[in-house]
């Protein structure tokens, strides 16, 4: 978890990236799966967050929106306890590091890289979904079960007008495992030492 100042620097970041959150988000939960910690984050006390803002937080923090790229790592994070809590009236969950362009039947992209295949690695979009509902770029979520997702307007949530179903109250952040950090610093030590012996 974050110490007092690194919450304060990933707050000062985020009032900055959406102009309408000026709390640090809370830690509601964490999962691990494939070398990757995923921390889900509440906002329901700051009244919600936009893709972008949750974006700017993410990576304040060292990491970035969560690619779910496989089912085991949709799975992980959709079996922290009490997940569900994070959905609003309208059934919007978290927000998730994936989105597409303002041109409306753009390709969407996970923010790794990874193209978004429906159908595939355990994705599947909810009903009629995506819908391209608010005009924009636009953000995917968790809608409006655990296990599918949705398209909404990146600036929707916090406030926001003009968006069809309110606020969204959370998202999903990655950032490397403890152990894979150790692990890379154990490697970056070993090459290291192989150069000098080699001098």
């Amino acid at each position: 978890q974050m110490c007092i100042r690194d919450r304060s620097i990933a707050a000062a970041v985020l009032a900055s990236a959406s102009g309408a959150v000026s709390a640090a988000p809370t830690l509601f939960g964490t999962a691990s799966f494939g070398g990757v910690t995923y921390q889900v984050y509440d906002t329901r006390n700051d009244g919600g967050i936009t893709w972008t803002g949750a974006r700017a937080f993410s990576q304040s923090i060292g990491g970035d929106l969560a690619s779910l790229t496989s089912s085991g790592a949709i799975s992980a994070v959709t079996g922290i306890t009490s997940f569900n809590n994070l959905f609003n009236n309208s059934g919007l969950g978290p927000w998730v590091g994936a989105y597409a362009s303002s041109t409306k039947g753009s390709p969407f992209s996970w923010v790794n890289g990874t193209a978004v295949t429906p159908g595939s690695n355990g994705f599947s979009w909810g009903t009629s979904q995506p819908d391209w509902a608010e005009a924009g770029a636009q953000g995917v979520l968790f809608f409006p079960s655990t296990t599918s997702f949705g398209d909404y307007g990146q600036s929707c949530g916090a406030g926001a007008s003009g968006c069809n179903a309110g606020n969204v109250y959370g998202f999903v952040a990655q950032v490397p495992t403890p152990a894979t950090i150790a692990l890379l610093g154990l490697g970056l030590i070993g090459i290291g030492a192989a150069r000098r012996r080699q001098a």
